[in-house]
Parts: C-alpha cells; sequence; structure tokens
C-alpha cells in the first residue's frame, strides 16, 4: 500500500511540473501580447484625441501600469509609424523624446531628466571639452545602476532555485523510499514460481 502512495506521489509530482512548463509558458506569452496591445491601442487614443497631449513622463507612467519593460514599449512606439490613423508629426515629436533619453539608459529613472537638462546646457552653453563632461559620470550612474539591479536579479534567481531545491528533495525522497522498499529481482523471481507451484497444487 505504502508503495503504492509513493508511486502515485512521485507521478502526480512529475505531471504537476509538466503542466506547470506546458502551461505556464503560454499563458505568460498570451499575457504579454496583451498587455502590449492594451499600451499601444491606449498612445494612439491618445494621440488621436488629445493631439500632442502626451510626453516621456507619461509613456513611463503607462508603461509601468501594464508592466512592460522599456525595449518593448520602444518597439511599439516605433511601430506607430505605420499607424495611418495618426499625425506623423506627433509620432516624430514622441520618438524624438525617446531619443533624448536613449544615452542615458541604464541609468535610474529619478535621474533622467536631471541628466538630460546638464546635457542640453553642456550642448548649448558649454565648450567642446565640457561637452563631455557627463560621460564618465554617466559611466558610473550605469554601473551603479547595473549592480542594484544584479543584486535584485539574483535575489529572485535564489528564491526560485530554492523552491526548486525543494521540490527536488521531495521527488529524490519519494524515489528513495521506492528504491529502498521495492522487491528485488530475486524476491520477485521467487513469487512467481510460489505462485507458479500454487497453481500446480491447485490443479
Amino acid at each position: 500500500m505504502i508503495n503504492i502512495i509513493a508511486t502515485w506521489a512521485m507521478a502526480l509530482t512529475y505531471i504537476f511540473l509538466l503542466l506547470f512548463i506546458i502551461v505556464f509558458i503560454p499563458i505568460q506569452l498570451y499575457l504579454e501580447n496583451i498587455k502590449k496591445k492594451k499600451f499601444k491601442s491606449r498612445i494612439i487614443d491618445i494621440l488621436k484625441n488629445d493631439h500632442n497631449n502626451l510626453d516621456l513622463n507619461d509613456i513611463k507612467q503607462m508603461t509601468e501600469a501594464v508592466s512592460l519593460n522599456n525595449f518593448a514599449a520602444r518597439k511599439i512606439i516605433k511601430q506607430l509609424y505605420y499607424t495611418d490613423e495618426l499625425n506623423l508629426n506627433l509620432v516624430r515629436q514622441l520618438q524624438k523624446e525617446i531619443q533624448q533619453e536613449e544615452p542615458f539608459d541604464g541609468c535610474s529613472d529619478e535621474l533622467k531628466p536631471t541628466l538630460i537638462g546638464i546635457n542640453e546646457l553642456l550642448e548649448t552653453h558649454g565648450s567642446e571639452s565640457q561637452k563631455h563632461l557627463l560621460t564618465p559620470i554617466i559611466s558610473e550612474l550605469k554601473e551603479l545602476n547595473q549592480i542594484k539591479h544584479d543584486h535584485k536579479k539574483m535575489k529572485t534567481q535564489s528564491y526560485i532555485a530554492y523552491i526548486i531545491a525543494i521540490i527536488s528533495f521531495f521527488i529524490g525522497s519519494i524515489s528513495f523510499y521506492y528504491t529502498i522498499t521495492a522487491p528485488s529481482g530475486k524476491e520477485i523471481a521467487n513469487t512467481v514460481v510460489e505462485q507458479l507451484k500454487a497453481n500446480q497444487n491447485q490443479q
């Protein structure tokens, strides 16, 4: 009886893991596609009805609202060039604001407006040598932000690894128990022989 329970438990665990992989990934892709469509549709609606009443800060807020990454959001905005229902100048203006921020990709969002403002001042009023004063500062800020991001990513990976380790231990324990309690080949052979003898005696 215990062997049967252990076998079923191990089988159900494997089935659960398989279903998790087969079902979870397609669902995630489906939800990601819905977020992209919702994001694009909302931008088109705003640009159509409010004309140019949409700035970079609005884009950031909308991106965070649907948990969309910056790369996906920028790709969607570039696709707006192929949307016939929008004024091309509005799309250009929005893309121009995004391009102004691109040199500061990797820096924290809180610092980007300040860095853009300083960079514009240096470009307008600074000498040729002063225009590159921000370069080493930006590099350091990007590195610090990357360290912060990596630390957060490592915490998430550690948590996932911990869950997988628990599941693996559970499966391994069941497999080990099943292995040590299962009859050996010799025992199985003896059982078969005894059963054959019993059948012959009954005849």
